[in-house]
């Protein structure tokens, strides 16, 4: 800025009117006109409609998501059970109602206490978990919803 410009800021600045027909200064008091009023700022009508459209599209993605590692879980699983059943060497006989070898699960019958213990503590612990923990959870996923 050369000094007729500072001139012409400060004398704007200070709340004179300016003089003559030169466009410097109408362009320079027509700036700071603008510039001292704050903006108009407003949001569209559909804004809101817009910001509703992209979280129900976020929701989709990731529901969609969570329905693939879902299947991706099931597919697992399968395949370790088949894989479970081949190393344990277990055989299904094609005799009387398809009795089967049950190879080393014959060795643990005696331990039914064990495994109706092991059933409760964790139908147990699953009830625990979604009275305290999920009810937590959900609070926290309904405020991220929004």
């Amino acid at each position: 800025m050369n000094v007729h410009e500072e001139e012409l800021q400060k004398s704007i600045e200070a709340g004179l009117q300016p003089t003559g027909h030169d466009p410097d200064v109408q362009a320079y008091h027509e700036v700071f006109t603008r510039l001292s009023r704050e903006p108009e700022v407003s949001l569209s009508p559909a804004f809101a409609d817009q910001i509703v459209a992209q979280l129900l599209e976020r929701k989709k993605h990731s529901s969609f998501r969570d329905f693939f590692w879902f299947g991706i879980g099931i597919i697992s699983l399968v395949i370790a059970f088949v894989v479970a059943i081949v190393k344990s060497g277990l055989m299904f006989n094609m005799d009387f109602l398809f009795a089967m070898n049950l190879g080393f699960l014959k060795n643990i019958a005696g331990y039914t206490g064990l495994f109706i213990f092991g059933v409760a503590f964790i139908t147990i612990l699953n009830l625990l978990e979604k009275k305290f923990i999920s009810e937590k959870g959900d609070m926290l996923s309904r405020r991220n919803d929004y």
